[in-house]
């Protein structure tokens, strides 16, 4: 009788084998259903035939949640069926092997050094918790951060920092942002006061600002001073490429359910090979002592579909046009940027001849408020305020939000997004604000 191998003792070793020797397992036919993927140009056509946004709206935030095709709602639905009729033999038997396969695809799309560096989470945010939280953190460490980082995660790190005992550097960088001079700025600030700086958070593209940051010259001087680096690449994947090889960061993580269009719940975390026996995830597995695939694979009873909707997800990016979406995606938002900026006579977010340069598919233009708010918090109600009004009276979803007391409004350029919905948020800020 031959000796039991624990389910999760066997996935890893299944993530590990050379592509010649594994063979991945079948996977239910109808997880993609051709009939539900149509051909079409991009814009109004491609939204009628592949999205279920609604028709009387001008959806111009992709980025915050993205927008699921009919194609891979459906993959998802599908494996949720698939969990429901037999749940003990779809989480016992069927799961884990698919998952497997899943990270096996994703890996050359983003070109990891292995699939075994990659583990799925549900958001960004809680990959890049993992990392924070793995560190054996000391008195007189210390953690760098930028403020124009996603807020949800510096308000993690200002709790957890408190409580554990190490201190946070912040680096404050003005908007517009001068990114000739970020890499330099974060250098001078790696180890301050006297601390030793453990880990530096940085974002590839930035929420509020949508600026594409350069970071292989941030990774580079982190790692010149011996600093680990965690990438907040929540919007990249999709919208722009990703190649972990040449960027050899410590951790990286991504959104799928963005620019991928995977189903709400999916991202990815990358961990560089030398941290693979430190990294954990922020919930306690029944894969505990066993290895990154096997505590990260594992987080009690919850639905796994949207890991699972990565199958999908490729396949109808490859399909819709891969690269292309990209460079259309890209070129939309940066004529729109251009339009809505003229009209305003405001600017970017970015100090730079060329802003193009330092975007992908995001673009944060000034709104121009003809007042100077007293503080970041009565700029933050104005913002509030006017995304509000921009939906309640006009229909149009898009992002806007106070950076450094200014308040901006964050466009997404998407495959289903036409002109017209930039011309009817242009001339929507030009009639709240009374601009001729």
């Amino acid at each position: 009788m031959s000796s039991f191998k624990h389910p999760f003792i066997v996935q890893t070793e299944q993530i590990s084998l050379p592509d010649s020797e594994y063979k991945e397992p079948e996977l239910p036919k109808e997880i993609l259903d051709d009939s539900l993927f149509k051909p079409a140009a991009f814009g109004a056509e491609m939204k009628k035939a592949n999205f279920l946004l609604a028709d009387n709206i001008h959806f111009l935030n992709h980025g915050s949640f993205g927008a699921t095709p009919r194609f891979i709602h459906h993959s998802t639905r599908t494996f949720q069926d698939i969990l429901e009729s037999q749940p003990v033999r779809f989480y016992q038997s069927h799961f884990k092997p698919w998952m497997i396969a899943a990270l096996r695809r994703l890996a050359p799309f983003v070109n990891a050094p292995s699939a075994e560096s990659l583990v799925f989470v549900d958001n960004a945010t809680s990959g890049v918790l993992s990392a924070v939280q793995s560190i054996d953190w000391k008195e007189g460490d210390s953690l760098l951060y930028l403020n124009i980082g996603y807020g949800p995660i510096i308000k993690f790190l200002k709790n957890y920092s408190a409580r554990v005992g190490f201190k946070l550097i912040e680096v404050n960088v003005s908007v517009p942002v001068d990114l000739s001079q970020l890499a330099s700025s974060i250098d001078a600030h790696l180890h301050q006061g006297n601390t030793k700086t453990r880990l530096a958070i940085v974002d590839h593209i930035t929420s509020g600002t949508g600026l594409i940051l350069p970071l292989s010259q941030i990774i580079d001087v982190c790692h010149a001073k011996d600093v680990q680096v965690c990438v907040d690449g929540a919007h990249a994947i999709g919208q722009v490429e990703i190649d972990l090889k040449a960027l050899e960061p410590d951790y990286y993580v991504s959104n799928l359910h963005k620019w991928l269009f995977a189903s709400k719940g999916c991202a990815f975390l990358y961990v560089h090979k030398k941290h693979l026996n430190t990294i954990h995830p922020v919930l306690a597995t029944e894969g505990a002592g066993m290895g990154v695939q096997a505590e990260f694979s594992w987080a009690g009873t919850k639905d796994y579909a949207p890991w699972l909707s990565t199958f999908a997800a490729l396949e109808f990016y490859k399909r819709a046009g891969g690269d292309a979406i990209r460079s259309h995606n890209h070129e939309l938002a940066v004529w729109a940027g251009h339009m809505l900026m003229d009209s305003w006579k405001t600017n970017f977010s970015v100090k730079a001849d060329d802003f193009s340069q330092h975007v992908g598919s995001l673009v944060s233009i000034r709104v121009p408020v003809n007042k100077h708010f007293a503080d970041a918090n009565e700029a933050g109600a104005h913002a509030v305020w006017l995304n509000d009004t921009l939906w309640d009276k006009y229909k149009i979803e898009v992002p806007v939000s106070s950076v450094a007391g200014v308040v901006y409004l964050r466009i997404s350029g998407q495959i289903y997004n036409v002109k017209e919905d930039y011309y009817a948020l242009r001339d929507a800020i030009n009639e709240i604000y009374e601009r001729k």
